[in-house]
């Protein structure tokens, strides 16, 4: 009769080498540091330096990272400081979305590339000079987002309300009063006064929510953009 015992444990599962990146010849410790240095701007030399990986495999590895970054925009809203918010609506860009991209793009592409890391003789398709606008975006909002009032901007209907009121009180300032017209002058007055204080007091609210909205402690953009990188990698590993 076979001796009955303790049942023995289950073998535990074997944790992968890298949960960033899947079958991937690098530990999660270098992976990690060639993040890192992406989320700092660091040369591509100096990464493979400092971790003793070739340059080559740092040049590529950045630009699948650079690549995610651009996908994740496209499919998380809450990325980045919430980026995509401020670019798209309904899948639409929206016009301060548009002026960020134009920043972003005015930095040529192609010479930050070339200034970290070596071409090689290689041609940027459509798609990397994409991501490249894309990473230079992210890294300016994500500077923006840091600062008080940095992403605050007055709609475009409080403008031009604003606006409208302003200038009927400059033209009630040099409207001429006589003895006919006073009783009608003053109370034009006293509403055109009414109205900007209700326009000053909206754009206060809309200042004070945007604040609120996006106070936080402050977080550097390049941990920013480290923190939301390696949470996207370890949902979806590269």
């Amino acid at each position: 009769m076979a001796r009955r015992g303790p049942k023995p444990k289950p073998k535990p599962k074997l944790r992968p080498k890298n949960r960033y990146q899947r079958h991937s010849k690098l530990s999660e410790a270098k992976f990690l540091e060639v993040l890192k240095g992406f989320s700092e701007l660091t040369v591509s030399n100096q990464i493979a330096s400092k971790t003793r990986i070739s340059e080559k495999t740092v040049r590529e590895l950045t630009w699948k990272i650079r690549f995610r970054m651009m996908d994740d925009i496209m499919n998380n809203r809450n990325i980045f400081q919430g980026i995509r918010r401020y670019l798209f609506d309904g899948g639409k860009i929206l016009p301060r979305g548009q002026r960020l991209l134009d920043d972003a793009g005015a930095v040529d592409p192609m010479i930050l590339y070339t200034m970290l890391h070596r071409l090689n003789g290689r041609r940027l398709t459509e798609r990397h000079y994409s991501a490249l606008v894309i990473e230079n975006a992210v890294r300016a909002y994500c500077r923006m987002a840091g600062q008080p009032y940095g992403l605050f901007e007055m709609s475009d209907e409080l403008k031009n309300t604003y606006k409208v009121i302003k200038d009927s009180a400059e033209g009630l300032a040099k409207a001429e009063v006589t003895a006919e017209n006073m009783q009608e002058y003053e109370a034009l007055v006293a509403e055109n006064a009414r109205l900007l204080k209700d326009a000053e007091e909206v754009l206060d609210l809309e200042q004070r929510m945007a604040v609120a909205d996006a106070h936080r402690s402050y977080v550097s953009p390049n941990q920013v953009i480290y923190n939301d990188l390696r949470k996207s990698l370890v949902k979806k590993p590269l």
